[in-house]
């Protein structure tokens, strides 16, 4: 029962990741190889500590990140030409990135 509690509260805390689409990305012009260089300074600029029961760890801002993105030129759309990587989908609440 504590155990349940403790999860029920980080995850309050903390926004608990949940699985969901991935947000996909279009640019014009812009390289697979682009894409991956921005996404990767982005997931970097959106990084956040923090501790749940006295354990550090860290956690990407998705507010952040999409800024971040948006800065760069891209554009949010479902269907987009960019996504991350296969097995490279960092979860965040609502979503992945």
């Amino acid at each position: 029962m504590k155990l349940a509690l403790v999860i029920v509260v980080a995850c309050n805390m903390l926004g608990c990741a949940t699985s969901g689409p991935a947000l996909r990305w279009d640019r014009p012009g812009a390289t697979d190889r682009e894409f991956l260089r921005d996404r990767y300074a982005c997931v970097q600029d959106a990084r956040e500590p923090v501790a749940v029961g006295g354990i550090a760890t860290v956690r990407v801002n998705g507010i952040i990140f999409g800024a971040c993105m948006v800065a760069r030129g891209y554009t949010r759309n479902p269907d987009g030409q960019f996504g991350p990587p296969p097995g490279d989908a960092i979860m965040i609440k609502g979503g992945s990135l």
